[in-house]
């Protein structure tokens, strides 16, 4: 896979990122959207703590910030919710809130692995339309990464297939939801 014409999937076979500078380090593990478990945690300080390591703002520009990219990412009324811990929030507000902090350093590419996971069908149309309005905000690419074609279908304009580790079939979404051409691609579809 390539990025600003370079490779950044190593191409010996182990699909490993090739720059891990592609994912901060702080946003790794710890932003799965169900940390219930720490109840004294709260998603704004943690984008604040993001920004004020990483681009040195000053907390009072954090503050501003986190409360630009909750707002983005469509958490109504998000100066009340900064101060909510994350056992008052849907499902679905945790995703848009763990967008708000993937959305916090201005990457280029946001990797979203099963973005839906755990949400109902009505649910998930609520986070795909931020994730698709925030594409195109903020020109940030975005890998989705799903086995869900119909949560692919509403959000992407290129397809890739992938089974048992090999990438099966790539196109344009119309070309590979409306003419598969690899048994597989049939069977999700």
């Amino acid at each position: 896979m390539q990025y600003d014409f370079d490779e950044i999937i190593d191409r010996r076979g182990t699909g490993a990122l090739k720059y891990e500078a592609l994912l901060p380090r702080w946003g790794r593990d710890d932003l799965l959207p169900l940390w219930v478990a720490d109840m004294d945690f709260k998603t704004p300080p943690f984008i604040m703590e993001a920004l004020r390591r990483h681009r040195r703002m000053r907390p009072e520009q954090a503050r501003q910030r986190a409360l630009e990219l909750l707002e983005l990412v469509g958490i109504d009324d998000p100066e009340a919710r900064m101060r909510l811990q994350p056992h008052y929030f849907s499902g679905g507000m945790r995703q848009r809130c763990v967008l708000a902090i993937a959305l916090a350093l201005g990457p280029r590419i946001l990797l979203a692995d099963e973005p839906t996971t755990a949400l109902d069908v009505t649910v998930q149309a609520r986070m795909l339309d931020p994730l698709r309005d925030v594409q195109r905000k903020t020109g940030v690419g975005i890998i989705l990464v799903s086995h869900d074609l119909g949560v692919v279908a509403r959000v992407a304009d290129r397809v890739a297939v992938m089974y048992a580790g090999r990438l099966v079939e790539t196109g344009s979404a119309a070309d590979v939801f409306y003419d598969p051409r690899h048994p597989y691609t049939w069977g999700l579809l």
